[in-house]
């Protein structure tokens, strides 16, 4: 194969996979979020972003499929410039024949032309002055009535509402056909020996491309991650376990929320949104309390996987043993301060020290040493330990 046509199909394409990918999850994921479908933005962000991710899924499939050494590629590159889902279709179905999932069913080619017709007739048509408002709602409505018995409409906002098996319905079409030609993706790739398929490690693409959900529904992944995210918040209420995380976050003074309003909140959080509500009163309650920017940095410290929350227990440890050896003195009274420390230290190497300590002590009291044997025990693990808190200066100044 040529090389360019190679390095263009291996390179060029595995980023543009990430992309629809990128675009069909961001639309699925507002669809899922989405009460109705009416005249807003909502809506429109939706189908665009599907509109744009199956579009460039579907020109990925044909440069591994339709572009060969003996093409043109001024004329190749030409082909590609359309917003024709049907025609698209129509050359993968022409070049990938020999495999299964080159044949699209009815709702999906039906779905294709949904989005055809959204992405060139509806995308602008607010910007003509004598265009149709809701062209969205029309082209939605002929789609889905004709797959749902009984669709619900909301007249006072002409619009159509958004039930679970509508969205389901949609997120199998949209999972079915974004799986078939994922598909043609892998089989091009082995056909061109390129690496087209891989996928990005915890990208949006690998949640559309990857997972066999069940009937393909891409509302699955949905679900999964509301689970997920309930199932965190379940175990950061109740976990008794004894962490320097839980400790940090247990040490912030939390804000009066009114109670009847957290569970509209938490709904909102696990569909991914921040409602401007919640934002509104925490602006509100910071106010009341006249908290500075300091909580604002210290608050915002939660979830961010750079910060060590073990180190002040490390330090506090640090000054523990530093207190020993400049004291000349040792009681149970210190290595009960050390072991309340150490329960928050998850390091190894730092435990193996500590713990050492204490074996130390123990076998102090025991008779086997002597002070100064204890000591100069002592002052081995007290050099490792600033060994370990340079190394760790070290790795935070690179960072």
């Amino acid at each position: 194969m040529d090389k360019n046509k190679w390095y263009y199909k291996n390179f060029n394409m595995v980023v543009e996979l990430d992309i629809a990918g990128e675009f069909i999850y961001n639309g699925i994921k507002e669809f899922n979020r989405m009460e109705r479908i009416t005249n807003d933005a909502p809506t429109f962000f939706s189908l665009y972003n599907i509109s744009v991710g199956l579009e460039r899924l579907q020109k990925i499939v044909l440069v591994l499929w339709k572009l060969d050494d003996n093409s043109d590629e001024e004329q190749f590159e030409k082909s590609l410039i359309t917003h024709s889902h049907s025609l698209l279709r129509d050359e993968i179905r022409k070049y990938a024949k020999n495999s299964k999932c080159s044949d699209l069913n009815d709702r999906e080619n039906d779905f294709i032309t949904l989005i055809q017709k959204f992405y060139n007739t509806a995308r602008y048509n607010r910007f003509n002055i004598n265009g149709e408002n809701d062209i969205e709602i029309a082209i939605f409505d002929n789609y889905i009535s004709k797959y749902i018995n009984d669709v619900p409409r909301c007249f006072s906002q002409d619009g159509i509402i958004l039930t679970d098996e509508i969205k389901e319905f949609l997120g199998r079409v949209v999972g079915s056909i974004s799986h078939k030609y994922y598909k043609l993706v892998v089989e091009g790739s082995y056909k061109n020996h390129t690496y087209t398929y891989e996928l990005r490690s915890q990208s949006k693409a690998q949640k559309i491309f990857l997972p066999e959900y069940k009937k393909k529904s891409l509302m699955e992944g949905q679900l999964n991650e509301r689970i997920a995210f309930k199932e965190i918040l379940i175990y950061i209420r109740n976990s008794k376990e004894k962490t320097a995380f839980f400790k940090f976050m247990n040490d912030i003074k939390p804000l009066e929320f009114d109670p009847a309003m957290v569970i509209d909140y938490l709904g909102e959080l696990s569909e991914g949104t921040v409602s401007q509500t919640l934002i509104d009163e925490v602006e509100w309650l910071y106010g009341e309390n006249e908290y500075s920017h300091e909580r604002v940095e210290l608050v915002d410290l939660i979830g961010n996987s750079q910060v060590m929350f073990e180190y002040p227990d490390i330090e506090a440890c640090n000054n523990i043993l530093f207190k020993i050896l400049n004291d000349k003195s040792i009681n149970d009274e210190l290595i009960n301060r050390l072991s309340k420390h150490i329960v928050y230290i998850d390091d190894e190497d730092i435990l193996e020290v500590l713990n050492g300590v204490k074996s130390h002590y123990q076998e102090y009291k025991d008779g086997k040493y002597g002070l100064s044997g204890f000591l100069e025990q002592v002052q081995e693990a007290y050099n490792e330990y600033q060994n370990f808190l340079i190394k760790e200066s070290n790795r935070n100044e690179d960072e």
